[in-house]
């Protein structure tokens, strides 16, 4: 029963008072439904969080119809999660440009890793893709990587991550 500017104030309060309590750099996993989520990043940064993390998975249940009951929604992602956290990386790289952004989310393939870059990721987190396919996951995204830079001409990841932020 708390308003959005309460519980977007407390959130960011308990990464204010990590901050202070740690010598290493913070991160925070940031919640998808946010009211503002350029404010909240921004009050994050100006707290002395070093990065965000797009978006942290929230147990989202299923019901089952037979036994009236909730149960386990599914715990991973799918491919069609990603277009929302585009647009926010895309956002946030250029509203919040001192935040290095890792998108966790809806990243399955070397296509999506390169979207995630494009739109001012740092990184990308691929934990579905492991669980799904095992480690080679990663090495294939390394490959669709190097092969996608060089028929593109570019020679480093820093020279086409973030060309697509919003601006």
């Amino acid at each position: 029963n708390r308003t959005a500017e309460e519980l977007e104030s407390a959130y960011a309060a308990v990464a204010q008072r990590v901050v202070r309590a740690v010598d290493i750099p913070v991160a925070v996993k940031m919640p998808l439904r946010l009211t503002n989520f350029l404010a909240v990043a921004e009050r994050l940064r100006a707290y002395g969080i070093r990065g965000a993390v797009l978006f942290n998975r929230f147990f989202e249940p299923d019901i089952d119809i037979e036994n009236l009951r909730f149960t386990a929604g599914a715990p991973f992602s799918e491919p069609s999660e990603l277009r929302n956290v585009l647009r926010s990386a895309a956002l946030c790289a250029a509203g919040v440009p001192q935040l290095d952004l890792a998108v966790s989310t809806g990243v399955h393939d070397g296509p999506a890793a390169v979207k995630a870059l494009l739109c001012g990721a740092s990184a990308v987190e691929i934990c579905t893709a492991i669980h799904r396919r095992g480690y080679g996951a990663i090495a294939e995204m390394n490959r669709f990587l190097d092969e996608w830079a060089a028929r593109h001409g570019f020679a480093s990841l820093n020279e086409f991550r973030g060309r697509l932020r919003a601006t």
